[in-house]
């Protein structure tokens, strides 16, 4: 995997019949349309385990050059102390897109939340929290990448939001699978090995296999909603994942937190600078 094949970012004001995607270099190059992420020093890859709930992480994982986050996961507001505000590059998953297009009706935007569809409602309050984000749909489908671009323009047009649309010209889930040997890797391992083109170093917040935390508290599934855990019906290698996780991290290759308050890990990470 290299920077350029991993993501590219279209820039703002090209319409969307006018968009032209390319897996070439020379391609992307040509059409003058896209950019590149920049090789920066830190970033923070933010999961959306429980495990960050009264986590107090939000300051650390916010001084990291970039912040990455999975499937539209809320951040600031009152999530901010524990999974901070700061927010580059967020994931889109398939059915976000399709509701995303589904949800892109003129008729709509004229309406207050309690008159469109459920799924519009609570979509739109996801969306209207990602302004000056790169929206990023990296699985590859051609269709999905057209209609998660009509979607993002209907909110771009009717609530003056500055969003940008990411692609992967080659998706990194499929060396992911190899890599990892499992049969669907998560999300998260994938933004992990598409970071490392742009990365030099990463720091992993929650990330967590477990349904009880050190302290034996019973997590959620989600830090934003009240879904319980239920690893009985996943077809995720979640147990499996976080042994490679902690390997990389014990040979120096990434970190993992989910306390940085010192309430259970040994260390209190807000006082530290080097994130």
């Amino acid at each position: 995997m290299t920077r350029d094949k991993t993501i590219q970012i279209f820039i703002n004001g090209i319409p969307p019949k006018t968009m032209r995607k390319s897996s070439s270099k020379v391609g992307m190059a040509r059409s003058g349309q896209t950019r590149t992420v920049p090789l920066v020093d830190s970033c923070s890859i933010v999961g959306n385990s429980g495990i960050l709930l009264e986590s107090n992480c939000g300051d650390v994982i916010d001084r990291a050059d970039l912040v990455l986050r999975m499937n539209l996961a809320p951040a600031g507001g009152e999530f901010a102390r524990d999974v901070g505000s700061k927010t580059n590059l967020t994931t889109i998953n398939f059915e976000q897109s399709n509701t995303l297009s589904f949800c892109a009706q003129d008729v709509y935007a004229r309406k207050p939340l309690t008159k469109i569809p459920k799924k519009c409602q609570s979509l739109m309050k996801l969306i209207l929290r990602v302004n000056n984000t790169v929206v990023w749909y990296f699985k590859g489908e051609p269709r999905i990448n057209e209609v998660a671009m009509k979607g993002l323009e209907f909110y771009k047009k009717y609530y003056n939001l500055q969003v940008f649309f990411g692609f992967s010209p080659e998706s990194p889930f499929p060396p992911t699978h190899k890599w990892l040997g499992v049969r669907l890797a998560t999300t998260g391992a994938a933004v992990y090995l598409a970071a490392n083109t742009f990365c030099r170093r990463i720091t992993m917040f929650g990330f967590y296999p477990r349904y009880v935390d050190p302290r034996n508290r019973t997590l959620r599934y989600h830090y934003y909603d009240d879904t319980p855990k239920n690893y009985s019906k996943t077809r995720h290698s979640f147990s499996k994942e976080f042994e490679v996780w902690q390997s990389l991290e014990n040979d120096g290759y990434l970190r993992i937190i989910n306390d940085c308050a010192g309430k259970w890990d040994k260390h209190d990470y807000r006082s530290q600078l080097d994130i």
